[in-house]
């Protein structure tokens, strides 16, 4: 049997009172909403990600993508909002791309050529303003 690693995903709705206790459930990453469109910061993200990287989780962030907004600007808020917490740092979790629909919040992806599309074109900001390669799309 092969040993899995595990990770999380994390935002502003959840308070982590106890980072010890993650590391020892066996989590070696946590993925840290950073933003989303280019007027919304995750008010926690600071405190999360020292908070993951005290005990050895591999802090990592991530944007929440919208269609109705520049993939490149949402790619600048995010790199202008990650870095500062040490996010594209070479012992980081591959910045991340959330993509998918929230109908509450009225996002919803008009095609997949729209959703490919935009992904592509905030992976190659994120590339472009960073030097990091890796990236990761959920």
């Amino acid at each position: 049997m092969t040993d899995v690693e595990h990770l999380i995903d994390i935002s502003g709705y959840n308070a982590v009172n106890d980072w010890g206790a993650v590391r020892a459930d066996g989590i070696v990453g946590a993925s840290i909403k950073v933003s989303q469109q280019v007027n919304y910061l995750n008010p926690r993200a600071d405190g999360q990600a020292a908070g993951a990287g005290a005990v050895g989780v591999a802090p990592g962030g991530y944007h929440f993508g919208d269609p109705r907004v520049s993939a490149a600007d949402q790619a600048r808020f995010f790199v202008d909002h990650a870095k500062p917490h040490g996010l594209f740092d070479d012992d980081a979790l591959a910045p991340m791309y959330d993509a998918e629909n929230w109908e509450g919040g009225g996002l919803v992806w008009p095609s997949p050529k729209i959703l490919n599309d935009h992904i592509a074109e905030h992976i190659r900001v994120v590339r472009e303003e960073t030097g990091v390669r890796r990236h990761l799309v959920y």
